[in-house]
C-alpha cells in the first residue's frame, strides 16, 4: 500500500518479487536481512517517494526511503538517429532511474533533448556504458562529453520594478537575492511548501529576518514546487487576482526552471509580485488567456532578474585525497592549477599517509583525478562530493568576462541564439 501524505491518496499494489543486488546483477530472494538495498517488483504504478507499508499487517511497518547527500550536477547529451533505438533508450533510461534514484533525465519527444545526469564523472561513465550495452544490437547511440550544471542567481535588488503589459493583463515584479542560508535550507528540506504556514513564517522571521505577515503571502516555491526560489504576493487590493494565481504560479515554475541567461535553473531568488492590473472579462480557463498570462509572468520575471545584477553559480566539490608525504607537493600544485582551494592537511596517526581536503570547481574536475593518479604513480586514494554553489565574480552579461564567455559558449551549444535584453521582455 502506498500513501501520499501530500494529497491523501492511497494506492494498493502487489509485490511480485523481492531482489537484492549482487554486484551488477539482481538476485531473487525470499527475505532480506537488515542493511541491504531492496528492489521490489510490481509497485511501478505506486507513488514514487511515498510511504510504503503492508496492508496485511495490523501494526504497519514503514519502509523508509533513503536520504541522499549528493546532487546530480553533471550530464551527458544522448543522440540517436533511428526511432527504434530512441524508444529502446527511453525504456532503458526509465529502468535506470528505477534502479538508481540519483540519475536524472529529460525524455523529450525531440531526440536532441535527451540527456541523463549524474553525480560525477565515473557515475556517468557507468550509466553511459549501461545504455550503450543495451542498445548496441539495435543501432548507434552517441553521447557528448560531460556538461556541468550551473545556477542563475542575482546579487542585488532589481534596480526598478519590471512591468509587462498586454491587452488583458499587466504584471509588475521585482527580484531580490535571498538571505544567506535560506536557499540551502530549502534545498535541504528544512523549509518547503508543505510546512505549516505558521511554523514556516516563524522560521523565516526568526532566522532570516522576514516580516511575519509577508512570509504568509508566499504563493509557491520553484522549480518543481520545491526548489530554492520563492514567489511572494505583495499586491494590495488587486481585483480578480485569485483568477490568475494558478497561471502566474505556472509561469513562475517555468521561468525558475530555465533562466534567461542560458536556460539553467534559478537559485536563491525571491520574486515579489508588486502590482497587477487585470481585465474583469478575463477567463482563466480560456487557452488564449492562459498562454498570455503564463507568457507575461515569464517575461516579467526575466526582466526583473536582468535588472537585479545577474550572477552565475558554479558547483563545487569537497575533495578528500589520501597520499604519502612525497606526493603532497604534486597534489597542491594540481589543485591550484584547477582553481581549487586547500582547506586542511592532516597526518593519519601511525601511518605514512596524509589527508588533504580541498574545494574543487566541478567544471575543472573532469579528468583531474585520472591525471593526478598518473602523476603520483597511482599512490593516492580520493573521494569527492558536491558541497556548495560558488559565485563566479564576473558579469555574465559581458561576453569578455569569464562568466560571460561561459554564457555565450553554452547558448551556442544549446542553439539559443542572441540573449534578449530587458526592453525585449517589457515591450
Amino acid at each position: 500500500m502506498c500513501i501520499d501524505d501530500k494529497e491523501s491518496i492511497v494506492k494498493k499494489g502487489t509485490v511480485e518479487d523481492a531482489y537484492i543486488w549482487m554486484g551488477e546483477k539482481l538476485e531473487i530472494i525470499d527475505d532480506v536481512p537488515c542493511g541491504n538495498i531492496v528492489a521490489l517488483a510490481g509497485l511501478r504504478r505506486g507513488n514514487t517517494g511515498a510511504t510504503v507499508t503492508s496492508c496485511e499487517e495490523v501494526d504497519a511497518h514503514v519502509i523508509r526511503g533513503m536520504n541522499f547527500t549528493v546532487t546530480p550536477i553533471l550530464r551527458i547529451d544522448i543522440k540517436c538517429t533511428q526511432i527504434n533505438v530512441k524508444n529502446c533508450l527511453v525504456r532503458r533510461i526509465e529502468r535506470l532511474q528505477l534502479l538508481d534514484p540519483m540519475v536524472i533525465s529529460s525524455l523529450d519527444d525531440d531526440v536532441t533533448g535527451l540527456f541523463i545526469g549524474g553525480v560525477g564523472e565515473l557515475h556517468l561513465q557507468i550509466c553511459r556504458k549501461d545504455l550503450q550495452d543495451n542498445v548496441a544490437s539495435l543501432g548507434q547511440m552517441t553521447s557528448s562529453s560531460p556538461v556541468v550544471s550551473f545556477r542563475e542567481s542575482v546579487h542585488l535588488w532589481s534596480a526598478r520594478t519590471a512591468s509587462v503589459r498586454s491587452l488583458s493583463i499587466q504584471l509588475c515584479m521585482k527580484a531580490r537575492p535571498m538571505k544567506a542560508g535560506l536557499a540551502k535550507a530549502i534545498d535541504d528540506g528544512r523549509i518547503g511548501p508543505h510546512d505549516d504556514p505558521e511554523a514556516r513564517s516563524k522560521i523565516l522571521e526568526e532566522e532570516f529576518g522576514w516580516d511575519k505577515e509577508l512570509a504568509k503571502q508566499i504563493w509557491c516555491f520553484g522549480p518543481y514546487n520545491t526548489g530554492p526560489n520563492i514567489l511572494v504576493n505583495m499586491c494590495k487590493e488587486v481585483k480578480h487576482l485569485d483568477k490568475i494565481k494558478d497561471l502566474v504560479v505556472s509561469g513562475f515554475q517555468q521561468a525558475s526552471k530555465q533562466g534567461p541567461l542560458f536556460g539553467e535553473k534559478m537559485w536563491g531568488i525571491c520574486f515579489e509580485l508588486r502590482d497587477a492590473v487585470i481585465d474583469h472579462k478575463i477567463d482563466p480557463k480560456n487557452f488564449v488567456y492562459k498562454r498570455e498570462i503564463v507568457s507575461n509572468t515569464k517575461k516579467v520575471m526575466y526582466a526583473a532578474y536582468l535588472l537585479a545584477n545577474p550572477i552565475l553559480l558554479e558547483p563545487m566539490y569537497l575533495v578528500g585525497i589520501r597520499a604519502p608525504e612525497c606526493h603532497l607537493e604534486i597534489i597542491y600544485q594540481a589543485i591550484y592549477e584547477k582553481m581549487g582551494h586547500v582547506l586542511e592537511e592532516a597526518k593519519m596517526p601511525c601511518t605514512p599517509f596524509y589527508n588533504v581536503k580541498a574545494y574543487l570547481p566541478v567544471r575543472k574536475s573532469l579528468g583531474f583525478f585520472t591525471n593526478l593518479r598518473a602523476r603520483t604513480s597511482d599512490q593516492i586514494f580520493h573521494q569527492q562530493v558536491f558541497d556548495h554553489w560558488r559565485v563566479l565574480y564576473s558579469d555574465p552579461l559581458d561576453p569578455e568576462t569569464e562568466a560571460g564567455k561561459l554564457v555565450v559558449e553554452t547558448r551556442m551549444k544549446k542553439g539559443m541564439g542572441k540573449m534578449e535584453k530587458v526592453s525585449d521582455y517589457e515591450k
